[in-house]
């Protein structure tokens, strides 16, 4: 064997070695229950997909529904925020392998897999193998993808299909051939109806397709890209006219997205929100994702002197367009939901793949070391959002110990405590108080249902809370240092009694270190609920 030919094997079995332990950062906490940052949106997620394992898909009209009750007693419920065809994927491995925490991630795990093929294959395309391999390694290794690629949210499926389209689009821009015009249509039709990020494709397509030469295939290209757009949003449209007979649903999803939310909370709303995106992209994507910048100002310098824009500095700009539409169209939802960045990935695995290579690509070594002070980065930074659900589980655990002391779907009242995980992994449905008074009314209200509630503190109990516990007339059970089950007619209190003060030890709050410290000073500083 050649020298050449052996060095290029070698280096590529380094590189898949890489791309195999940063794959493994993505299975960490991958079977704990959803009780962290955004765990109302996996919980509700997941559950809407259970419901078609276990109320069925016919019965449902493929439809989403957030029902938590009894299947006998169910009464049509969809939910309509988004589009539908996710979920009945998410649900497709329930059926096969049951409801157990880690079931929920196969989905979006296997979408990310495909995004890391698509990846590789557009930049061995366009550029040439160590280039996709570097690119894929960076995108597998990132925190953005670690922490949110397992995740049942819809920006993985999303990306993943929409790295396909874009496959087969630059593929239909070299060769002209039909087939790869109709794989562009047919996987952007399955983005849009995924989700609406499916939509953002057209910003790109439509602004730069006049600065790529020859652009007349460009232009076809955005033409059917915008049949399969209306054709996605016409038959979701269709499914909410007919579930629901108006746009009810979709005004109040839209409403809650750009002004429910933390980013108008406070002053200077701007300025925060450009440095909480900084910060995010400095954690999510590492520190190295500054150089990108270096790499930008070649492309628009080449751009401003050609007039003009090459296969690959319009591949570049392509995906910084893609990654930057949620940020300019729904701020306020961008600015409390980190994993929305996830549009970003392929755009800085891309472009700090070219800027590492160009600038250290001479040296192997080089590229080594720093692949593996990117892997150790995005390491500390999976362990430390893993410690971060790791101190919530305890709501988990003392969920399965108050689901044994509650009827099958019985309905809970919950103050300060996730109702969505009593839904998703417990089939009770919830009842959300806003006060404390509020929820001794609905045991009040009416004694011969034997209502149920859970209260919990917000933080640590204060001193009136725990006087208003202590005077609580109803039967009421510690299990943890700050959750209660309040109720009219408890069975086996005994068996919880002897446990009341090792549960409230073990689930005390372990003193932060000075890293968390500073995270949650510059949290608070920029008013955000997760940085």
């Amino acid at each position: 064997m050649p020298w050449s030919l052996f060095m290029n094997f070698l280096r590529n079995k380094i590189f898949i070695i890489f791309i195999l332990a940063s794959i493994g950062l993505w299975f960490i906490g991958i079977n704990d229950p959803f009780v962290g940052a955004y765990s109302a949106n996996l919980n509700y997620f997941t559950l809407a997909a259970k419901n078609f394992a276990r109320i069925g898909y016919l019965k449902l009209g493929f439809v989403p529904t957030y029902y938590a009750g009894e299947v006998s007693e169910y009464v049509s419920q969809p939910y309509l925020h988004h589009p539908v065809s996710y979920f009945t994927l998410v649900s497709i491995p329930f059926l096969i392998f049951g409801f157990h925490n880690w079931i929920a991630s196969i989905t979006p795990v296997i979408f990310s897999l495909f995004s890391l093929i698509f990846l590789y294959k557009i930049c061995k395309t366009l550029w040439n193998e160590k280039t996709a391999l570097l690119a894929v390694f960076l995108f597998s290794v990132f925190p953005m993808s670690a922490v949110f690629n397992k995740q049942t949210i819809f920006e993985p499926a999303v990306t993943a299909v929409l790295l396909s389209s874009y496959y087969f689009y630059i593929k239909y821009l070299k060769s002209g051939r039909w087939r790869n015009l109709i794989l562009f249509f047919l996987s952007s039709l399955l983005s849009i109806l995924i989700d609406w990020g499916g939509v953002y494709f057209i910003f790109p397509l439509v602004i730069l397709f006049p600065f790529l030469n020859p652009n007349n295939r460009s232009a076809k290209a955005v033409k059917i890209y915008v049949l399969a757009a209306c054709l996605g949003i016409m038959v979701f449209i269709l499914q909410v006219l007919y579930w629901r007979g108006g746009f009810e649903d979709l005004i109040s999803a839209v409403w809650v997205r750009q002004v429910d939310s933390e980013l108008f909370s406070g002053e200077y709303p701007i300025l925060r929100y450009i440095l909480t995106v900084v910060f995010r992209i400095l954690i999510y994507f590492t520190p190295f994702s500054i150089l990108v910048l270096v790499l930008l100002k070649q492309h628009i310098q080449e751009f401003f002197k050609k007039k003009e824009l090459s296969l690959q500095s319009y591949t570049i700009f392509f995906f910084l367009i893609f990654g930057l539409v949620n940020f300019i169209i729904l701020p306020t939802a961008t600015f409390g939901h980190i994993y929305f960045l996830i549009y970003l990935t392929p755009f800085f695995s891309i472009s700090l793949s070219l800027i590492l290579l160009t600038r250290f690509g001479k040296s192997d070594t080089l590229i080594y070391f720093i692949m593996t002070l990117i892997l150790i980065l995005s390491s500390v930074v999976v362990y430390s959002k893993w410690q971060q659900v790791n101190k919530q589980i305890y709501k988990y655990d003392a969920g399965l110990k108050i689901n044994q002391q509650l009827k099958p779907f019985q309905t809970v009242a919950v103050y300060e405590y996730p109702g969505d995980m009593l839904e998703q992994y417990f089939f009770h449905p919830t009842v959300n108080m806003t006060s404390f008074i509020d929820l001794i009314d609905y045991l009040d209200e009416d004694l011969e249902k034997d209502r149920v509630a859970i209260y919990s503190c917000w933080g640590t109990c204060s001193s009136e809370e725990m006087e208003f516990i202590s005077n609580i007339h109803y039967h009421k059970i510690q299990f943890a240092k700050d959750i209660w089950l309040i109720t009219s007619d408890i069975q086996d209190v005994s068996l919880y009694d002897s446990q009341n003060k090792a549960a409230i030890e073990e689930n005390s709050l372990e003193s932060a270190t000075s890293f968390i410290n500073y995270y949650r000073y510059i949290r608070d500083f920029l008013r955000v609920g997760q940085l």
